[in-house]
């Protein structure tokens, strides 16, 4: 058996390919066990997958414009899952709210901030709960950025109690109504600048990379909507602010300036889903036009399809009863093949015995 047509097989097979709605979205929100829990009547379970992945729940619940609802695999039958509404009937469905706490270190390294936005905010939330400490600077005397309009999808009172909840972690020291004119007043290990579309980019256009994020200047990053980048949805300086966070730490970890922060392409999903037998049914439209009941809820996470792509296990008997997918297979085969004493064994043989090149398999495979 050659170990070469194993591997090429294993890299044609989709199974793993991410699911199309959690691909699109900037946020990767597991919305299929985002779905699952809500259809169990788990809303707890749901919020704290959510809650964990956007970081402000109540806001983003809210905000989302739905970019997964256009690759919902529905809408080939009926319609899309009414995903953010499923997200604000866990919000709205949960209790207890509070985010669990956990002892962390504080590290030497400060990190500075400039905009209280949910970009700038997202940063500071993921750096202070990995142990840093940020100072975050906001020129108005409020939280949110332009959410605080008049024009705003998500109620003022939201913004505060939430924001207000936010800050309150410790490790962020926070300055309102202080404008910051020159990075020179600044005292800082790292730096993110996420003043928005108009805001002050403090001249550091030149060298700026929109795929990294970085600038000129060693251990600063500036978020794409400061440098007026266009932006494909409006969780982009969520996403952006969580991942330059990410980029921070690697640079005070290691000195590298890098990373994939303002990276916003979306490959499209290879995964392969079965909707033959799939029965058409028409999304839940809410009695009150705005928000599910608990059981509108349940009913329209029920229509989500959980996708996923086990054709060939449900196909082949072999596999079905050993419970196990091409994928893992083929790597327990590898390691039959290769044995090193002490550290592996026939992990396949039984495998291999029992498989009699029927051919089945790929004859359902897609």
């Amino acid at each position: 058996m050659d170990i070469t047509k194993l591997e090429k097989l294993k890299k044609q097979c989709s199974r793993d390919e991410p699911i199309f709605c959690t691909n699109q979205c900037p946020l990767g929100v597991d919305i299929k066990k985002l779905a699952f829990r809500i259809a169990s009547g788990d809303f707890k379970g749901a919020y704290k997958t959510y809650s964990s992945q956007v970081l402000f729940p109540e806001i983003i619940s809210r905000l989302c414009d739905n970019p997964c609802q256009t690759v919902c695999i529905r809408t080939k039958i009926d319609e899309a899952i009414s995903v953010r509404m499923l997200e604000k009937a866990c919000c709205d469905y949960t209790a207890a709210k509070e985010t669990p706490g956990y002892y962390i270190p504080r590290k030497k390294k400060s990190i500075a901030v400039i905009g209280g936005g949910l970009g700038g905010l997202s940063c500071a939330v993921k750096l202070t709960r990995k142990g840093y400490n940020v100072n975050l600077f906001e020129e108005k005397n409020g939280l949110g950025g332009y959410l605080r309009e008049s024009n705003s999808p998500v109620p003022l009172q939201i913004i505060e109690i939430e924001l207000g909840n936010v800050i309150q972690e410790e490790g962020i020291k926070l300055y309102l109504d202080t404008k910051i004119r020159s990075l020179a007043e600044l005292e800082y290990d790292a730096l993110y600048i996420a003043t928005g579309w108009g805001g002050n980019d403090f001249n550091l256009g030149e060298g700026f990379d929109p795929v990294s994020l970085v600038t000129k200047m060693n251990g600063v990053f500036v978020s794409g909507s400061t440098m007026k980048r266009s932006e494909r949805s409006v969780l982009i300086p969520v996403r952006e602010g969580i991942r330059a966070a990410q980029s921070i730490e690697t640079f005070l970890k290691i000195g590298t300036m890098g990373g994939a922060a303002g990276c916003h392409e979306v490959i499209p999903s290879r995964l392969s889903v079965d909707i033959s037998e799939v029965v058409k049914d028409e999304g839940i439209v809410p009695g009150n036009f705005e928000s599910y009941t608990q059981q509108e809820a349940i009913m329209e996470a029920k229509r989500c399809l959980q996708c996923g792509c086990d054709i060939c296990m449900t196909s082949c008997e072999m596999l079905s009863f050993f419970e196990k997918n091409p994928k893992k297979l083929i790597d327990d085969v590898e390691a039959s093949m290769n044995i090193i004493k002490a550290f592996t064994t026939n992990v396949a043989s039984r495998e291999i015995n029992s498989c009699n090149a029927c051919g089945l398999c790929k004859e359902a495979c897609p």
